[in-house]
C-alpha cells in the first residue's frame, strides 16, 4: 500500500511540477495542447491527472517545451 502511495504522491508531484514550468513560460493550456497537437481538453485532463499521455513521444515533446 505505501508503494502506490507513493506513486500518486510523485505523480501529483510530477504535475504540479508540469503546471509550474508551464505557467513560468507564460504559456496557457491551450497553447500547450496546440504545441503538442492535442485537443485542449485532453491536455487538461493530464495536468489535472484525470489522464496520461499515451504516447511515449508526446512525454518526450512535452518535456522538451517545458525544458524552456
Amino acid at each position: 500500500m505505501l508503494k502506490i502511495k507513493k506513486k500518486v504522491e510523485s505523480y501529483q508531484t510530477s504535475l504540479t511540477r508540469c503546471r509550474r514550468a508551464r505557467r513560468k513560460l507564460g504559456l496557457t493550456q491551450r497553447q500547450m495542447a496546440e504545441k503538442l497537437g492535442v485537443a485542449l481538453i485532453t491536455y487538461q485532463k493530464w495536468e489535472q491527472g484525470q489522464a496520461r499521455p499515451a504516447k511515449p513521444e508526446i512525454v518526450a515533446q512535452l518535456k522538451e517545451i517545458l525544458k524552456g
